[in-house]
């Protein structure tokens, strides 16, 4: 225990272009600077006391500065931003008080670490992820084209965008250049959006018969109501989910009643 106590604790207060660092140990302020982002000089800072522990909050930059400095053997940590206790009222932040805080508490063993994805499982994430802004693209996109087609008076047909309403579309003409023009890039930015989302998805079914994660995507897609994208979604933003099996204590209408499926061991931990 004397020996954690008298352990250098570095605490990292990460930006874009800077990091704030504080060292501390037993209570005592050691160093504290501002670097530039760089792995290589930070790294050189921290290799000054070996066997320090680093810790930063999550945030925009990634993972990428603690991959280097677990790489290189240093014991690095990330922790919940919305979990670093806070005194009442203490509204003041700044990068000096940021570092200094982060590196007292991390000392005190007052910090949620937060699970870190691997490269795969970050890069699966990204691509469940632009998949997400497509989709809320594509909604934006119909609506601007639909608003126009009202405001011209062109109901479309059917209640839903498939094929029918598309054809529909194809064959709509205006008389004034200016709103034919418009249609048309109303109706290019749908089709695109469109085609976006296919060469995603094909992506992603891919990945859930042929990824790292294929195996934990075909027990969750046992289970009832959840399908491919939905089994890839939880795997990608759980964090760390276990599931070695699958059990429906009550057999339902979907499952044969001699068919035993169990969930005995669930582990989820939220990133």
């Amino acid at each position: 225990m004397s020996e954690d106590r008298r352990a250098v604790v570095v605490g990292l207060d990460v930006h874009k272009a800077s990091v704030r660092l504080a060292a501390v140990r037993d209570g005592e302020l050691l160093r504290e600077r501002t670097l530039g982002y760089d792995h290589e000089q930070l790294l050189g800072e921290v290799r000054a006391w070996p066997g320090a522990r680093v810790c930063q909050e999550a945030g925009p930059t990634g993972f990428g500065l603690h991959r280097a400095l677990i790489a290189a053997g240093v014991d690095s940590v990330i922790v919940a931003p919305g979990l670093v206790p806070s005194r009442p009222g203490d509204r003041v932040k700044t990068d000096k008080r940021d570092a200094r805080r982060l590196a007292a508490l991390h000392a005190a063993g007052l910090l949620t670490e937060i699970f870190i994805p691997t490269e795969e499982h970050e890069a699966l994430r990204d691509l469940v992820r632009a998949r997400e802004d497509a989709r809320l693209d594509r909604m934006r996109a119909r609506h601007r084209l639909g608003k126009f087609c009202l405001r011209h008076e062109r109901a479309m047909p059917t209640t839903c965008w498939g094929t029918t309403r598309r054809a529909w579309l194809g064959r709509q003409a205006f008389s004034l250049p200016g709103q034919q023009q418009a249609f048309d890039d109303y109706l290019f930015a749908v089709d695109q959006v469109d085609r976006r989302i296919e060469r995603m998805q094909s992506e992603l079914h891919r990945l859930a018969s042929e990824g790292p994660h294929c195996e934990l995507i075909g027990r969750l897609r046992c289970m009832r109501g959840i399908d491919t994208l939905t089994a890839i979604g939880l795997v990608a933003e759980a964090g760390d989910l276990r599931v070695s099996e699958l059990l429906c204590v009550r057999p339902g209408p979907w499952i044969d009643g001699s068919v035993r499926q169990s969930v005995s061991e669930v582990n989820l931990e939220a990133s």
